[in-house]
């Protein structure tokens, strides 16, 4: 939930203090995730507006279908921008249970949205005559409609921590090439995610190169802090960003020279989200030591598992 949408949902809790003071049940929660849904915080707006059908009743409300109605439209719209489509023509379906003859509000709707709409209509369970016959009217005056049961969905946790072992290819290049030769690495890495578009990332890497006219090897360590900026591309996830980091090298059990390294950071996480992921990813870093500066360029492959 961001701040903008916590302060919303402040300000009204100051204009309605009391759930008492609600001029219909559920009047409140309605208000906060509408202002979520303005804001794009689609986990506040569905919590809230779930929450809000829950208290919905046609005793209490003179104006229970509209509220209902405008709820519900607006939990497809999240589903339908999250690619939930499933979940959105299900508010639809239930929707036109209620308001057999609803339609979309005037006004430019994205495709996707009429698509579902439509579908929703198409395969209703309930049919709709195009021209029914007016009813008699009951004696006695018929009871309102009852609401139908709902099923509150409990959101779960956001995601913050993540964990991750990662196969490393690290190339040389130039003067460094001519010394010694591109060879394996590893790398380990735990994250901690700010927002739900920034991650901070603590990683420790190990990389060993042969060399070209010697018997033995280079070999390296670093750690590093780095900041990722994440961006959902369903169902995949961008992920782009640097950080600095000390880097000690040597031979054999001898790291005998320090320096800063510079690195970037552009990979893919598939999923999105869930408890694990697949995450493909170059990172091309810039080695700065007292006698010069050197380019080298990791590209691995990583198992990563988040709580």
């Amino acid at each position: 939930m961001t701040s903008r949408s916590l302060l919303v949902i402040f300000l009204i809790s100051c204009a309605f203090p009391a759930t008492a003071q609600e001029a219909y049940p559920g009047q409140n929660n309605l208000a906060a995730g509408l202002a979520c849904y303005r804001n794009l915080d689609y986990d506040c707006a569905l919590a809230r507006l779930e929450t809000a059908l829950s208290d919905f009743s046609p005793e209490k409300d003179d104006h229970y279908l509209q509220h209902v109605s405008e709820s519900r439209l607006t939990l497809a719209m999240i589903h339908v921008a999250r690619d939930h489509l499933d979940k959105a023509e299900k508010e639809f379906k239930t929707l036109l249970v209620l308001i057999p003859d609803y339609e979309l509000p005037k006004g430019d709707h994205p495709p996707k949205v009429k698509y579902i709409f439509d579908r929703a209509k198409k395969t209703s369970s309930r049919p709709r005559l195009k021209n029914p016959e007016p009813e008699p009217e009951p004696e006695p005056a018929p009871e309102p409609p009852k609401k139908p049961p709902e099923i509150t969905k409990t959101l779960p946790p956001p995601q913050r921590w993540s964990l991750s072992a990662q196969a490393r290819l690290i190339a040389l290049f130039g003067d460094d090439a001519d010394k010694a030769q591109s060879g394996p690495g590893a790398a380990l890495a735990l994250g901690f995610a700010t927002s739900n578009w920034l991650t901070l990332q603590v990683a420790f890497a190990y990389s060993h190169h042969s060399a070209v006219d010697e018997d033995t090897a280079l070999q390296t360590m670093s750690l590093s802090m780095d900041g990722l900026v994440t961006i959902d591309l369903l169902p995949v996830e961008l992920r782009l960003g640097g950080g600095v980091g000390v880097l000690a090298m040597g031979t054999q059990d001898r790291y005998d020279h320090w320096g800063f390294t510079l690195q970037a950071t552009v990979a893919l996480a598939w999923p999105a989200s869930g408890s694990w992921a697949l995450v493909l990813g170059l990172h091309p870093s810039v080695l700065v030591a007292a006698g010069g500066s050197s380019f080298f360029l990791p590209a691995g492959l990583s198992g990563e598992i988040r709580w």
